[in-house]
């Protein structure tokens, strides 16, 4: 990792950019995908009637492109960690 100006860059897939003071709060990047998809699970599950209130909020359109999009990214991110090495989806042609 290199710091620059208060910053920790890295080049390892699935990383972010943050003041340093904030890096130990940063969940690595499998870990917040199977939270996010936890509290997502357990509000279809447990509290259907709040999910409107979610998809409506400011964020709505965040939690659809994650609840759509997610899953197949998951599996890319899983095999890649599995393979050690860069896993993406093949291009059309």
């Amino acid at each position: 990792m290199v710091a620059a100006r208060g910053l920790k860059l890295s080049n390892r897939p699935g990383t972010v950019q943050c003041p340093a003071n904030e890096m130990p709060q940063i969940l690595p990047l499998l870990l917040s995908i199977y939270a996010r998809a936890y509290y997502f699970g357990s509000i279809t599950r447990y509290r259907p009637h709040h999910y409107p209130s979610i998809t409506d909020s400011a964020f709505g359109s965040r939690v659809q492109d994650f609840i759509t999009g997610q899953p197949q990214q998951f599996l890319y991110l899983l095999a890649s960690e599995f393979a050690k090495r860069e896993i993406a989806k093949p291009s059309i042609h």
